[in-house]
């Protein structure tokens, strides 16, 4: 329980911890995959700019990056209304998305000692219910890319 910061069930933190699950054969593996981040940051960046070259025109409210910072782009955000049915309409054509901090830390279990309730940061907790994470990764396409947000803007209601 110790070892995923806190976490008890999926997105609920009870108490603050660490994550100390690396192991001998991880630091190994990832030894091997620090030759290559350089170049997967610098693809995820590219993707990044085709996500925004299609979707910022379309007002689609993305990751603001400040001017003197450089994102790694680990997950690429959108904000939509209605995140359910984007996310059914993706599973039926086998793309992937998530959810990632869909509860606000204020909210979290384990930072309830703060006494911080619901309504304190409406922005933050606005943008939880509506965050949704797009597929990122290296090895994805320009052309994946762009039909993610083919069909993103189908659906989804901004």
């Amino acid at each position: 329980m110790h070892v995923n910061h806190g976490r008890t069930k999926k997105y609920e933190h009870d108490f603050c911890a660490g994550n100390f699950r690396m192991d001998g054969i991880q630091a190994a593996v990832l030894d091997v995959k620090l030759k290559y981040i350089n170049k997967w940051t610098e693809s995820r960046r590219d993707l990044a700019q085709t996500y925004e070259s299609i979707l910022k025109p379309r007002n689609v409210k993305t990751i603001t990056v400040k001017p003197n910072a450089k994102c790694v782009y680990h997950i690429y955000l959108v904000e939509v209304s209605n995140r359910d049915e984007v996310m059914e309409h993706f599973k039926k054509l086998d793309i992937g998305c998530g959810v990632h901090y869909p509860i606000p830390l204020h909210l979290q279990p384990a930072l309830k000692h703060l006494e911080y309730k619901k309504g304190d940061f409406p922005v933050t907790e606005k943008a939880a219910e509506r965050i949704l994470s797009l597929p990122m990764y290296a090895e994805l396409t320009n052309e994946e890319v762009k039909k993610v947000c083919e069909e993103l803007l189908k659906v989804a209601k901004f």
